[in-house]
């Protein structure tokens, strides 16, 4: 399990709060009010888990997920940080 592996490597997982603020200064005011306000019906609650997908994969599409790491959220690219992104690369769940 991803979380347990980070944990483990002293790993962060995205911090949305940072990457909404992140967005927003980059002119993504729209598409983060977007992913902020999405409703979900689960069992178990995964809201924070799919929004740290659809901001990964924003960020990517718009070219800032290296900005965005180097910023905000450098444990992205160590080794804690790499099973919340799937390595790096867009992993939406």
């Amino acid at each position: 399990m991803a979380s347990k592996e980070a944990a483990a490597n002293g790993g962060k997982k995205l911090p949305l709060k940072e990457a909404y603020k992140f967005g927003e200064q980059h002119s993504l005011s729209l598409e983060i009010d977007e992913i902020r306000d999405m409703e979900f019906v689960w069992k178990i609650k995964y809201d924070s888990t799919v929004r740290r997908g659809y901001i990964i994969d924003l960020f990517e599409r718009r070219g800032l997920w290296e900005a965005f790491k180097k910023a905000v959220w450098p444990e992205g690219d160590s080794p804690g940080g790499r099973p919340y992104v799937g390595g790096g690369r867009s992993a939406p769940f």
